[in-house]
């Protein structure tokens, strides 16, 4: 992807206006929020001639790049053939699926890309999303002279679900298939017994994780991603949070909340459906451009009728992709930026206004907005996102950053066909301001809102190992403060989250979340940094007492300090026969991926620590991690990798 050379980045946009508010004695200073808007759009409009590149959207890139090419398309097929080969099953599969959504469909390319792809899944034992890949390549003009080894293929995978009368029928459909030409016959035959003989062959011992589906057992009533145990309560200084109103045992599923808006990590657009996160195998491509993938027709029609085809018009996440790469500073490089355009987008200007544009003050530029109390609290409504707190106190340098990001963001809105399209420079009207006021707004929401969203690999030889996917913004989850130690785990499913208890939470005990780092992880200096970016210090329990790092924790019980022992050293010696007992057995039902009883080993050692000593110990440190592993293990959206101890050999 080419980047036009000639465009300003962001921050050298302000600098040029801060220079320029230096000239006229620093007005901006002393300006209200509307008029320095009014004046940086003026200030761009009289620098037309250097700023008009920086503010053509459509100027910023090669469209040629993310259009669909047959060449490129076939390119990627022979290279993930080489792949295959080398039985990267991974790679292979990530550029069959790249070249599936780069080929415009000519000449029976899409049959091979589909064919070569089910080797793929195949090899990997994904037999009914290989049947599925066999059903594609013959919709798309697979070749005939080599059909034969497809319904060879389809056979094998029928034999392996135990459908064998029907896989002999295949067999023999293949044998037709490869005609009079005896080398074809005689491949068609040597395939199919080989296939039989490795009737019996062991798949790899790979975890299957996040299976399982779950809802909170009883809602409540007024917020009803969350469960009837707990309250949302209000003070000064806590604002809105989450309380227990009964107690709380270890391992409850707390909440259950979807994203309002997410955003994926541009590294997993080749791998991870873009409207819902989920890992793919089958992609289905976007029908314009190259970018990005979807797990179904669904999420495609989804995404492409709300926001996607407005980043697809522009081939914003290409852009996007690429700045990220290569580090490139410019506005669309921040994630944030993304999905405060994917907030917009849901909707329509004129709704945005008719809903928010009469609580703008266009003298300060904040939005003054109430909670009503008598409405059920929901994340999919937008007058929730737009009631979150954003606690952004702005110094003059941000708040004019700000200004000249929302003027990027107005130019975008009308450049995508969102907004009307008008000439770059025409004067700003007062939709146009309470517009640039709204975007600054959603900016703050997400920039103090903002979760990561994971998942967990599950590797060859039982590996486990979580990596970041994207990022989301979800309402009822935001409610939740933060605490260096918190009573909580939560896991992604998708897009959206569950959140359990990691502890016995007794009635009238706030319920928290992790924000930035847990107290062992980073210095409490350090940590009280992170927690100033989204301006609040954390009162909680380990900044308190200032609790020490991990490494700087007793390695065993007998040395903790007495201070945090609860019973006599005669019971405690009895507690860590049982402990080490439990450990013991919660660790051997994990190796055989008996996730739930290996979970229920955890609660039992949790509520037997409990007992005995109170935090920090390495012990509630060892509890929390694998409390949180299991339930993501049962729960959490999770992926496999594909490699198989098999000779590489040529996909056919």
């Amino acid at each position: 992807m080419e980047l036009n050379e000639e465009i300003v980045p962001i921050n050298e946009c302000t600098r040029l206006v801060l220079e320029a508010d230096l000239e006229v004695g620093k007005v901006l200073n002393s300006f209200s929020q509307r008029q320095r808007l009014v004046w940086i759009w003026k200030y761009i409009r009289s620098e037309e001639e250097q700023m008009r590149p920086l503010l053509n959207i459509e100027q910023l890139w090669n469209k040629t790049s993310r259009e669909k090419c047959s060449v490129k398309a076939e390119s990627l097929r022979k290279l993930g053939n080489e792949e295959f080969a080398r039985n990267d099953l991974d790679s292979a599969l990530r550029l069959y699926n790249q070249g599936i959504c780069t080929s415009p469909g000519a000449d029976g390319q899409l049959g091979l890309l589909y064919g070569n792809r089910s080797a793929v899944l195949y090899q990997a034992g994904e037999y009914r999303l290989c049947l599925q890949d066999i059903q594609n390549a013959c919709s798309h003009s697979y070749p005939e002279r080599i059909k034969y080894k497809l319904i060879v293929r389809q056979g094998n995978c029928l034999q392996k679900l135990g459908m064998d009368k029907i896989a002999e029928i295949c067999y023999s459909r293949a044998v037709e298939q490869a005609g009079h030409r005896a080398e074809n016959r005689e491949t068609a035959i040597h395939y199919i017994q080989m296939r039989k003989e490795k009737r019996g062959t062991k798949q790899p011992n790979v975890a299957r994780i996040g299976r399982k589906d779950i809802e909170v057992d009883a809602k409540n009533p007024g917020y009803p991603a969350l469960c009837d145990k707990v309250a949302v309560n209000t003070s000064a200084d806590k604002g809105r949070h989450v309380v227990a109103t009964e107690d709380i045992e270890p391992g409850e599923l707390i909440a259950s909340d979807q994203a309002f808006i997410s955003f994926l990590s541009p590294d997993k657009y080749l791998t991870n459906c873009l409207h819902c996160f989920k890992s793919v195998l089958l992609v289905y491509p976007c029908r314009t451009c190259t970018a990005v993938r979807f797990c179904s027709p669904h999420c495609r029609d989804t995404a492409l009728s709300s926001y996607h085809k407005y980043e697809c018009r522009l081939g914003l996440l290409d852009l996007h992709r690429t700045e990220v790469e290569h580090q490139i500073e410019h506005p669309f490089s921040s994630s944030g930026v993304l999905l405060l355009i994917r907030v917009l987008t849901q909707t329509s200007p004129e709704d945005i206004l008719n809903r928010f544009g009469e609580a703008v003050d266009l003298g300060t530029g904040e939005l003054s907005l109430t909670q009503p109390l008598d409405e059920v609290y929901t994340s999919d409504d937008i007058h929730n996102f737009f009631n979150l707190a954003n606690h952004m106190e702005q110094d003059f340098l941000s708040k004019v950053w700000n200004l000249v990001l929302s003027v990027y963001m107005l130019c975008f809105l009308r450049s995508c066909g969102w907004m009307e399209s008008r000439d770059l420079f025409d004067p700003l009207s007062v939709d146009d301001i309470k517009i640039c006021f709204i975007i600054i707004h959603i900016r703050r929401i997400t920039q103090a809102n903002t979760h990561q969203v994971a998942e967990l690999l599950s590797c060859r030889g039982g590996l486990l190992k979580s990596t970041e996917v994207g990022m989301a913004v979800r309402p009822t989850a935001a409610l939740f403060n933060h605490s260096c130690w918190p009573n909580t785990i939560r896991c992604s499913v998708g897009s959206g989250v569950l959140i359990f208890s990691a502890s016995t939470i007794k009635k009238g005990e706030e319920i928290t979340d992790i924000y930035t780092q847990l107290f062992y992880e980073a210095d409490n200096s350090t940590r009280q940094e992170k927690c100033a970016n989204y301006n609040f210090t954390c009162n909680c329990r380990a900044c308190k007492e200032k609790w020490p790092l991990l490494n700087k924790l007793p390695d065993s019980l007998r040395e903790t300090d007495p201070h945090q022992i609860r019973v006599s050293p005669e019971s405690l010696e009895n507690s860590g026969s049982i402990l080490n007992h439990l450990e013991t057995e919660a660790l051997r039902l994990f190796k055989e991926q008996q996730f739930s009883s290996s979970l229920n080993k955890w609660i039992e050692l949790n509520s037997i620590a409990e007992d005995i000593i109170s935090p920090p110990s390495r012990l509630f440190i060892k509890i929390y991690k694998n409390l949180q592993l299991n339930v993501w293990c049962i729960y959490g959206s999770g992926r496999s990798c594909l490699q198989l101890e098999e000779d590489p050999r040529t996909p056919l």
